[in-house]
C-alpha cells in the first residue's frame, strides 16, 4: 500500500520497472490520494492510471481541468454510472471519445459498473 504522496512520487521517479508498476496496482488511502491530487497537479496523470483508486477519486479527477486525466477517467471500466453523463458533455472531444467508447458491464441489482 502506498502510504504518502513522497512515497508515490518516489515511486513515480523509478527508473526501476517494479517500482513503476507499483504506481499502477498499489491502494492508498483517499486522503493520500486526494493529497496527491491537490499538492502535485502534474502527478494526477499517474493517479488516474492507477488501477485501484476509489470512486471519489475518480470524481474527483473526472472533474479536474486536465483533459487527458479526465480522458483517463473515461475509460475505467468500473466507472459508476452517474459518471459517464458528465464526463460524455465534457468540453473536450477526446474525453467525450473515450466516454463513448468505454461500454461497461451494468450488474442492475447495484447499479454500477463491473
Amino acid at each position: 500500500m502506498i502510504s504518502s504522496t513522497e512515497e508515490f512520487i518516489k515511486l513515480c521517479s523509478s527508473q526501476d520497472a517494479e517500482a513503476a508498476n507499483k504506481t499502477l496496482s498499489e491502494n492508498a488511502t483517499i486522503e493520500t490520494w486526494t493529497e496527491i491530487i491537490e499538492t502535485c497537479p502534474e502527478r494526477r496523470i499517474d493517479v488516474a492510471q492507477n488501477r485501484t483508486i476509489p470512486d471519489e477519486i475518480m470524481r474527483i479527477l473526472a472533474s479536474c481541468d486536465d483533459p487527458t486525466v479526465r480522458s483517463l477517467i473515461a475509460q475505467k471500466r468500473r466507472l459508476t454510472l452517474d459518471m459517464f453523463p458528465l464526463l460524455a458533455r465534457d468540453p473536450d472531444e477526446t474525453v467525450r471519445r473515450a466516454i463513448a467508447a468505454n461500454h461497461p458491464i451494468v450488474d442492475p441489482r447495484f447499479e454500477t459498473v463491473v
